[in-house]
């Protein structure tokens, strides 16, 4: 194996940094999983779930995309996203059309009707938001936002994914994770 690669290493103590990494990652999990929760009680009149609220945030921020240019953003798989566009479809919130860039994979954009389930959607939560008592500034706000972009940008980083592909070879070598 090259230098710098993954099984050379000595199992050491986490540094400080990967520690909080580690603590940051289980914040994010959490709070995601209390999003998803929240979203789903302020929605539970309508048929959306987290995921297609997703694919509809997503269209509304990012304009029509392909299936497949949708899953990499996430990162799901293509069949996921494809069963969440076709439930979407079902509902008249999104449009499949022809892609003039590619013969095969179609462009998916909002309807006029997913345009307003979005902004009502938006709405909605712009409201509880605004009633929420989070006390942080807009500047720690926006540092959070910085950090958690960086750390997604570097996971998602082809060195990372070199990292992980790395790591996924080697168990089961010495008998772990089998």
């Amino acid at each position: 194996m090259n230098a710098g690669h993954i099984g050379e290493r000595a199992p050491q103590e986490p540094s400080q940094v990967v520690q909080e990494l580690q603590t940051l990652f289980s914040e994010t999990a959490s709070l995601f999983h209390c999003l998803q929760a929240t979203a789903d009680a302020v929605h539970r009149k309508g048929s959306l779930t987290a995921g297609l609220r997703g694919v509809l945030f997503g269209l509304a921020q990012q304009g029509p995309q392909t299936v497949p240019q949708m899953a990499r953003l996430r990162p799901t798989s293509r069949q996921h996203i494809q069963v969440l566009v076709n439930r979407l479809q079902n509902l008249g919130l999104v449009l499949v059309e022809d892609n003039p860039n590619h013969r095969r994979s179609k462009l998916v954009g909002l309807t006029a009707k997913g345009e307003r389930t979005v902004a009502i959607i938006r709405d909605r939560e712009t409201n509880l938001l605004a009633l929420a008592d989070v006390r942080v500034s807009a500047g720690e706000i926006t540092s959070a936002v910085e950090t958690l972009r960086s750390v997604r940008t570097v996971l998602l980083g082809s060195r990372f994914r070199r990292l992980v592909e790395e790591l996924g070879q080697l168990e089961g070598e010495d008998g772990r994770n089998e």
